[in-house]
């Protein structure tokens, strides 16, 4: 595609998450310290400590699963940001403020976190969009999946695959009879999930270049988006084009 959507209405996004992944020099306990101390005046209420806290620090360290975990949490309107020993999160939930805002609020913060320098090691970053649409989506999509000589449309189909794109990883996942846990309640329907992934092979180049490299993650991931929409599933969302 050549040209994008600056916006569509009614917007998709249920949930937009970028996650940095990183290992550092310092102890555990310490690097939340480190972090506050750069970037806890930018939020007015104080940090929420997480349920895995509860967990003994011995099982959380030697459990795999609970590696990448947060273990506080800032909240600022509808962005959050979670703080762990080897990650951090930002999350923003709907309705969708577009990239410039919430873009706005990771930058500030990845910024004042790297002057921190709390990340020895960058691993990976991944930017992810969970997208959700009330009725079935597939024949509107440009996806087709022939089961023995049967097109699949109505039944209930979920499928996921990996595409590498140069430095990044793009994951794809579609379904059709999904259900999101939103609040206190649930929301079924259809889902279009897009998470880019990038390795981080040199650390201090991204921690000089990490807007580009979360810029780029946005285009593929926007360009995947768009393309997967047929025109006429595209003009159910009044697309509204930049300059």
């Amino acid at each position: 595609m050549n040209k994008l959507p600056a916006k569509i209405d009614p917007c998709p996004v249920q949930e937009a998450i970028l996650e940095i992944r990183y290992s550092s020099k310092f102890p555990s306990d310490a690097i939340f310290g480190m972090f506050y101390g750069k970037i806890g005046s930018l939020f007015d209420g104080k940090p929420i400590s997480l349920p895995i806290l509860q967990i003994p620090e011995a099982i959380r360290r030697q459990d795999p699963s609970l590696k990448y975990k947060a273990y506080h949490q800032f909240v600022s309107g509808k962005h959050t940001l979670n703080i762990g020993p080897d990650v951090l999160t930002f999350s923003t939930n709907t309705p969708y403020c577009g990239w410039e805002e919430w873009s706005a609020f990771f930058y500030e913060i990845l910024s004042k976190s790297i002057d921190a320098e709390v990340m020895t090691k960058v691993e990976r970053l991944g930017l992810r969009y969970i997208n959700h649409f009330k009725n079935n989506i597939f024949g509107k999509i440009h996806c087709e999946i022939d089961l023995i000589g049967k097109k699949l449309k109505k039944e209930s189909t979920n499928i996921r695959t990996e595409e590498v794109d140069g430095d990044y990883i793009k994951i794809l996942q579609i379904g059709n009879s999904v259900t999101m846990v939103k609040g206190n309640h649930s929301i079924s329907g259809s889902i279009i999930d897009i998470d880019i992934l990038c390795n981080i092979e040199n650390s201090m180049s991204f921690l000089k270049n990490y807007i580009e490299v979360v810029e780029n993650a946005h285009i593929k991931e926007k360009e995947l988006f768009f393309s997967l929409m047929k025109d006429s599933f595209l003009e159910e969302f009044n697309p509204i084009y930049g300059e």
